[in-house]
Parts: C-alpha cells; sequence; structure tokens
C-alpha cells in the first residue's frame, strides 16, 4: 500500500499590468509595450497571446494516454506516438513545469498542418536538454 499526500491551492494567481501597459478599454494603431506580473506561491509562469497566433502550446504538463494538451486558444492537441510510458519513468522536472523523455527512436508527438492552420512560412520554439552530445536534425514534415 502507497500513501500520496495530496496538497490543493485554492488560491489563483495574482496578475498586474504595469506601467506603460494602456488602460482596459483602450485602443490603439500602434505597437505598445505591456508589462504583466505574476505572483503565486507554487512556481508558475504566464504568457498572453493577444492576436492568437500562438497555434500549438505543448508544456507536457497537461496529458492522458494518447495526447499532450494544446494550451494555445486552438487546442490542437499533440497525439502520442511511440513506447511512451504514462508513469514517472519518462517524467522529470523541466525549467517550468515537467519536461518529457523520448527515446530517440520512435516517440513523438504529432499534429497535422491542417488543424495547425500552417501553410506558410512559420517560427518554432521550444526547449530540448539533450542527454549527450549528438548530431541530430529535428524533422519538420510537411
Amino acid at each position: 500500500m502507497e500513501i500520496f499526500t495530496v496538497t490543493s491551492d485554492a488560491t489563483g494567481p495574482t496578475i498586474t499590468f504595469e506601467s506603460p501597459t494602456p488602460s482596459n478599454t483602450s485602443s490603439t494603431a500602434s505597437p505598445v509595450t505591456i508589462v504583466a506580473n505574476i505572483s503565486d506561491a507554487s512556481n508558475t509562469s504566464s504568457w498572453i497571446d493577444f492576436n492568437r497566433d500562438l497555434l500549438w502550446y505543448l508544456p507536457m504538463d497537461y496529458y492522458n494516454s494518447t495526447h499532450v494538451f494544446d494550451n494555445s486558444s486552438y487546442k490542437n492537441n499533440g497525439t502520442l506516438y511511440g513506447t511512451w510510458n504514462y508513469s514517472n519513468a519518462n517524467s522529470t522536472t523541466g525549467k517550468r513545469g515537467y519536461a518529457r523523455t523520448f527515446n530517440g527512436v520512435s516517440d513523438y508527438i504529432k499534429s497535422t498542418h491542417s488543424a495547425l492552420g500552417i501553410n506558410a512560412s512559420f517560427t518554432m520554439s521550444c526547449w530540448i536538454k539533450t542527454s549527450s552530445t549528438f548530431s541530430y536534425q529535428p524533422e519538420l514534415s510537411h
């Protein structure tokens, strides 16, 4: 028998917007600077997607046996393939939240271009930590 301790954080984070952030209900035709601060008792982060151009955000914290859940506005969940172990065996603490281990051969996450709406140039960003030095080019197929 195992005993687990579950802690519930019922207090949401506090988010404040500070100068030079424009006031609520204001509008502008030019770029503006937004200063947003978040504070919470737990290790947390925030992001703001004002123009809804973030198409896929997979923080690896939210998943089930078939998908990693997309935290963008579009809910383009990624389908998991390979030899994933859904226990803590392939989970580790990342910079923010959890990170996942891929076997380097058959483990991957996939979403279709049509679901993501990618039909032109795009920018992709990810955090990767390798366990050794190697020469590798990630596969981005279209």
